[in-house]
């Protein structure tokens, strides 16, 4: 009876049991809907026999070029089959799930953190985009990894990697969707308002204009 109680009361058993019924939920619906347009144009763009030509002719895209990159390279590993394709956005979406509880967790504490794990692995709008060939699951990924290292160096925990970290999401947020611009945008605006009250916050703008630097050769 206390060795059931003991394996109840292990916190890592719980975020475990909410990752497997986050993996459960989204493997069931994977196939059950056939491809729709944005999947295939997709698709197509990541099916050019050389990565060369990918990025050329995904350069011509309204979207960022990313995730068509890393599309065409997981179908050159796994094939262009519907389960296959949509796994990639699956994985990322379980990702975020255990992210958000990383989150969740330092900011918060464990049982906060859980819980949000719990409401993002049963929400229905994260199981949809995490079953359509798109760029949204890799988007939230970065999203709440940016925010991640954002709030260790709010955290007073200036190490290189903190930062580095920080810059490198913030651009691959970038370069994944455009949206990412705008969450960028809320994390400047929250850095200014904050440098009143943390002063050390200076170095985080600064890792801001580099990140925005970086991205702005593309246009050039």
């Amino acid at each position: 009876m206390k060795s059931i109680e003991k394996f109840l009361k292990d916190r890592r058993l719980w975020l475990i049991l909410v990752l497997i019924l986050a993996g459960s939920l989204r493997l069931y619906g994977l196939t059950y809907e056939s491809l729709w347009n944005d999947e295939l144009s997709g698709i197509v763009r990541a099916s050019f026999s050389s990565l060369k030509e990918v990025i050329k002719y995904s350069s011509k895209d309204t979207h960022p070029s990313l995730y068509i990159i890393t599309l065409h390279l997981w179908m050159k590993t796994f094939g262009n089959s519907v389960a296959s394709v949509r796994s990639l956005s699956m994985l990322f979406g379980i990702v975020n799930i255990f992210l958000i509880f990383i989150l969740g967790r330092m900011i918060y504490s464990y049982k906060e953190g859980l819980l949000s794990a719990l409401v993002f692995g049963i929400s229905f709008w994260h199981i949809w985009y995490s079953l359509e060939a798109r760029n949204y699951t890799i988007l939230f990924t970065f999203v709440i990894l940016s925010y991640i290292f954002f709030w260790k160096i709010f955290s007073s925990k200036h190490s290189l990697i903190n930062y580095l970290g920080y810059i490198i999401s913030l651009l691959i947020m970038m370069f994944t969707h455009y949206v990412g611009i705008f969450i960028f945008l809320t994390q400047i605006i929250t850095a200014f308002c904050l440098l009143r009250k943390n002063t050390s916050l200076k170095k985080i703008v600064i890792s801001q204009l580099i990140a925005l630097l970086l991205f702005s050769v593309q246009f050039k």
